[in-house]
Parts: structure tokens; C-alpha cells; sequence
């Protein structure tokens, strides 16, 4: 059997791919920044971006790792990993990380900023965690837990919760004994003096208070909290035509100490689990934070310490309404009979008989059902009650109150749990007379035997919609206290019997099956007197006398 045997140039390819692979996972296992060799870049583009400085207040530094010096840092200046955050006196800063969580630094803290990696199946999950050297810190995780640790002290933070954490205090040395001196040989002892005789003995001297441990101080102590709002008993509604139902309540108070933070807890009322917690810290003594509320209710807020522990100075505590309702329903024109009038007087076609008030408003998405109540008088109880799928409510001739004005309001129930609704919206139909056409005002009507057609006079007006008849009333006297006749006519005319010579009005009302108008205004006319009767009367009085 033939052996093979490598060749040295294979040997030493073999040899040269092992210790280039023996290198590359040493820089991998290390991370070490091959780049920033070949290409020179410089600290913070090498790093991985995990945050940024959203806000601050009096002095606040980094040290970037590396370095041995803390400069000062911009606002919304990027936040890169192993980063070292430092405030002064009296300064305040918000960090926020990429990934929705907060830390809140007060006066004279320092923190390190250090992500812990860890290998999962197909990627790298790196979890927030925080050292805190000095100074209290406050946490808040949102999407993702963040670790907090201050010595052998680690606090894991969950999901949408906050956490306050303070380094451990130093140790305080066990005090040593000091030696007493030993006394000089050369010296001699000086005789003790003897108690000079007196009437009373002096007392005892006490022992000094600082063999005594003093009493720890508290955190802080205010001096002054006044509530600026919301005050008891305030509402806020939603804004009108607001298409997404969320109403900013906006707290603010004054404190003294002017950088004090405290921890904001809202809560429905009546219920001990809080909706919402936020550690508020005080700029120049003001201290105010919005919170976007997204149901109604009564809700109660409360001031704490940031170690949620209650306060026994100024007001603290408060009530505030959000009322379901708010105007989110806008009401279009009705429609009668399919025609958008107000009146039943003819515009461009004749509408059909059947009375129907369709009453219209914009449409809301996702409502499935919409309430409509209808009343006589506005603010009064409602007399019809209905519901409808449609954003449209048909009224037949049946439910119209007779008088033809009707006040109507619509409402909506969200999943949210807010009511939109409409304003109070009158409904005025005019169920309008007729307009008289002829004869014209102060017409003159001549003598039967000058009129064509045999005497008759034909009295005309104009249609009038949903109308079943019309009833013509004609007087001697312009008040119709002397009616000559009254008809009742499905057409809208009529061919009237000429009266005896004399002035007459007439006038004409629209009749349905509920609604009566008004009637017209009256029209005159003038039947003049026939020949024969003026002209026999002078003949009569004319005669030629006799031959007496």
C-alpha cells in the first residue's frame, strides 16, 4: 500500500492556519479592538451605543472607559457601554436606554453603565445593569428587567416596575484604644490636691455627649409642599372631536427643599394598586410630570418619598375626575324624503307624500351601535329611545311630534369605556301653507256676461309636499269672521261659482294626516256688478213724465 506523506510547504500551510485560528478566537474571546489599530478609530465610535442623556440639571460628567478624566457631558449626547455618569451638588440627570428603561440620578451620584451579555440560541440578549458607586439612583425597567447593584448589594428590576437603590454606607472603624503615656522617670508625682472643705459638694462632671451615638438624620426634610394641580375634586374630559380618547392630566407642586425628588403614585380610586409610579425630581423648587390617562373614572394621586415612604408635611394626597362622556358625534343635515329641506314647499321637484326625517351624523370606527333619544323640549325627558347600527335613524310621519320641532342627542359607548356623543340638536320642520297664484291680489273680476266660460273663477295654488289635501276658505271681510264657503280639495285648484258682486279674501292651509299649517296669506278679489242691475235701477228713476 502506497503511504501519504505531506509535503513541507503543506505542513507549514497546516501549521500557519492553526495558529491564525488560535489567534482569532483569543481576539474574539477577549474583545479586543483590532479595528481601532488598522483604522484608528476612536473610543466611542468602537462602543456600542446603549442610551442617551435625555435630561439634566447643574453638573454632570462621563468618564469613558479608558480615560482618566471626567468631562463634561451635552444633552442628548449618546450613552455608550461601560460608561461612568457622574453629578455634582445640587444636579440632577435622566439617562435613557434604548431599550425603554430609565435611571434617575440625584445630587452627587455615580454610576457605571455595564450590559451583561449572554449567549442564547441564535443571538446575544444583553441585560441593562448598573453599578452604582455613590449616591441614590432610581430605576425603571419598561420592556426588559435591569439590574441594579451597589456593592454585594443586586436588586433585579422586572418589567414596568421602578426601584430605588443607595450605596451602602462605609463601615464605621472600631475605635482603637490610644496608650496612655508612661510616666517620666526624672519626674516626680506631684501630690494630688486635697478638696478644700465647702458647704456643698460640687457635682460630679457628666460624661461627654460623644460617647453617646448621635441619631441618624433622616433623607431629607421638607420645609414646604404646595400643590399647584390637579386640586380636589378637578376634572379633565377629553378634547372635542379627539380621535383618540387620551387625556394629559398634568401634575405640578413646589417643594423646598428645591431638589427634592418624590415618587408620584396614581391610583383608581378606592383601590390600593397603583396605575402608574414616577419618580419626579424638582428643578429650582418645581417639580411636574403628565400623565396620559386612557379611561375614565375617579382617580386619587399621592406624594411620597422616592423610598415610597408616606409624607407628614403640606398637602399630598388629591382626588381627580375624568368624565366618560365627551363630544365626539358631529351631526350632518337631515334628510326629508330623501332630500335635504327644511320645509315641505316645493324647490325643484315634487317629493313623494310619505313623511320621512332621516336624521344623519358622522360615523365613528369600530362603534357597533349607536343610542338616539328624542325629546319634545331640550333638557326634557326623552320621548323616543332607540338604537341603531346605522349612523342614520329613520322618523315615519307615526313618531314625529305633530308640532314638526323635535330635539334629538346621539351617543356612542367605546371599548374604552368613554361615551361620545352629540350635541343637543333641534329638528324644525316647517309644514309651510301654500303660496296663492291666481287670481292676484286685488284682482277685479268682471261682469259674467264679459267672462268667457259662463262666469265661473278658477282660484289656483301651488302644490305643496306631504301634503293629503288642502282646505280654501273664502269671507267677505279680510279677519274671516263671515265665511262664504269652505271646501276641502284633493287638487290645488277650483273652480269656484261666481258670488254675488262684492269684495271677498280667500286663503288656503296644507293638510296631513298629523300636521295642519298655517293658513296662507289672503288674497283679495272684486266681483263687479252686472249691467242690467245698476242700469235698470237708473231707468227706473229716469222715466220721461206723462203728458198730464
Amino acid at each position: 500500500m502506497q503511504r501519504f506523506e505531506l509535503k513541507n510547504w503543506e505542513k507549514a500551510l497546516v501549521a500557519f492556519s492553526t495558529v491564525l485560528f488560535c489567534l482569532s478566537a483569543t481576539v474574539y474571546a477577549t474583545n479586543f479592538p483590532l479595528w481601532k489599530y488598522f483604522y484608528g478609530y476612536d473610543t466611542e465610535t468602537e462602543r456600542e451605543k446603549i442610551g442617551r442623556l435625555s435630561t439634566k440639571q447643574g453638573t454632570v460628567r462621563r468618564e469613558i472607559l479608558g480615560e482618566a478624566e471626567f468631562k463634561f457631558i451635552d444633552l442628548e449626547a449618546a450613552l455608550y457601554d461601560q460608561d461612568t455618569i457622574v453629578t455634582g451638588s445640587g444636579s440632577v440627570a435622566h439617562l435613557e436606554l434604548d431599550e425603554g428603561n430609565t435611571i434617575e440620578l440625584g445630587a452627587n451620584a455615580m454610576v457605571r453603565l455595564a450590559f451583561e451579555s449572554q449567549l442564547s440560541f441564535g443571538r446575544i440578549a444583553r441585560t441593562p445593569r448598573i453599578d452604582v458607586v455613590a449616591g441614590a439612583v432610581v430605576g425603571r425597567a419598561k420592556k426588559k428587567p435591569m439590574i441594579i447593584r451597589s456593592g454585594q448589594k443586586t436588586i433585579e428590576i422586572a418589567k414596568d416596575a421602578t426601584r430605588v437603590l443607595e450605596p451602602l454606607p462605609p463601615p464605621i472603624p472600631s475605635p482603637v484604644p490610644r496608650p496612655l503615656p508612661s510616666p517620666s522617670p526624672s519626674a516626680s508625682p506631684s501630690p494630688l490636691p486635697l478638696p478644700s472643705p465647702s458647704a456643698s459638694p460640687s457635682p460630679l462632671p457628666l460624661p461627654s455627649s460623644s460617647a453617646s451615638p448621635s441619631p441618624v438624620p433622616p433623607a431629607f426634610s421638607l420645609r414646604r409642599l404646595e400643590v399647584i394641580s390637579p386640586l380636589p375634586g378637578a376634572s379633565f374630559g377629553v378634547k372635542k372631536w379627539s380621535p383618540t380618547q387620551e387625556v394629559p392630566v398634568r401634575f405640578e407642586w413646589k417643594v423646598d427643599p428645591p431638589d427634592v425628588s418624590l415618587l408620584l403614585a396614581i391610583r383608581a380610586a378606592g383601590r390600593g394598586k397603583s396605575l402608574h409610579e414616577e419618580v419626579v425630581p424638582a428643578r429650582r423648587g418645581k417639580a411636574s410630570f403628565v400623565w396620559i390617562a386612557r379611561k375614565p373614572g375617579n382617580f386619587e394621586w399621592e406624594l411620597l418619598t422616592s423610598k415610597r415612604e408616606r409624607l407628614t408635611f403640606g398637602e399630598k394626597k388629591a382626588e381627580f375626575v375624568i368624565p366618560p362622556e365627551f363630544e365626539g358625534i358631529q351631526i350632518l343635515s337631515p334628510l326629508i324624503a330623501g332630500e335635504s329641506t327644511a320645509s315641505n314647499l316645493i324647490k325643484d321637484r315634487v317629493l313623494k307624500k310619505s313623511l320621512e326625517i332621516t336624521l344623519r351624523w358622522q360615523p365613528l370606527p369600530g362603534i357597533r351601535e349607536y343610542r338616539i333619544e328624542i325629546a319634545k323640549t331640550t333638557g326634557g325627558k326623552p320621548d323616543l329611545v332607540d338604537e341603531t347600527e346605522n349612523p342614520s335613524f329613520t322618523l315615519v310621519r307615526e313618531k314625529i311630534i305633530n308640532s314638526g320641532r323635535i330635539f334629538y342627542r346621539v351617543s356612542a359607548e367605546l371599548e374604552n369605556g368613554f361615551i361620545a356623543v352629540s350635541e343637543t340638536n333641534p329638528f324644525i320642520f316647517d309644514f309651510l301653507p301654500p303660496i296663492l297664484t291666481l287670481p292676484k291680489d286685488d284682482a277685479r273680476v268682471a261682469p259674467a256676461a264679459e267672462a268667457p266660460g259662463g262666469g265661473n273663477i278658477l282660484l289656483t295654488w301651488q302644490h305643496t309636499n306631504f301634503t293629503d289635501s288642502y282646505e280654501l276658505e273664502i269671507a267677505k271681510d279680510e279677519n274671516f269672521d263671515q265665511i262664504h264657503e269652505k271646501i276641502t280639495r284633493k287638487q290645488n285648484f277650483l273652480s269656484l261659482k261666481r258670488p254675488p258682486a262684492g269684495q271677498y279674501w280667500w286663503r288656503v292651509r296644507s293638510l296631513s294626516k298629523n300636521l295642519s299649517s298655517a293658513p296662507s296669506a289672503a288674497f283679495r278679489f272684486t266681483i263687479e256688478d252686472e249691467p242690467g242691475e245698476m242700469g235698470g235701477i237708473g231707468r227706473g228713476a229716469s222715466q220721461e213724465p206723462g203728458g198730464d
